[in-house]
């Protein structure tokens, strides 16, 4: 595997790692988790993808030829292979934690009747 695909792989895992994450928030009942998600795991996958700040401990976004490009290949995969298994198992877990009494209701104005037709 090149390292082209290892930058796939790495984006494959990030998005499963937020869609794990955001499935996990909704059935503990939080009304927006992809908010959570946003302002969270975002800025830290971004700042340790640019500052890469733990690359001798853990290769989570290598550089350049001399990085450690199987290592992070490895990591991603069984973070990705985590993530999926998570966000399934969250999915399969029985009624979620938020039930329709507790879900915000949106009224638009379409939907008020202003009249007879």
């Amino acid at each position: 595997i090149g390292r082209s695909d290892v930058l796939r792989l790495q984006g494959v895992g990030a998005i499963l790692l937020g869609v794990a994450f955001t499935t996990w928030l909704r059935r503990r009942g939080h009304c927006s988790p992809g908010l959570v998600v946003a302002s969270t795991l975002l800025p830290v996958l971004t700042y340790t993808a640019v500052m890469n700040p733990i690359e001798d401990v853990l290769p989570l976004f290598p550089y350049g030829p001399e990085g450690a490009w199987a290592s992070s290949r490895m990591l991603w995969l069984g973070l990705s292979c985590l993530a999926g298994v998570a966000a399934a198992a969250s999915c399969l877990e029985g009624p979620s934690s938020l039930s329709r009494a507790q879900t915000p209701h949106r009224h638009h104005k379409w939907q008020h009747n202003h009249g007879s037709a």
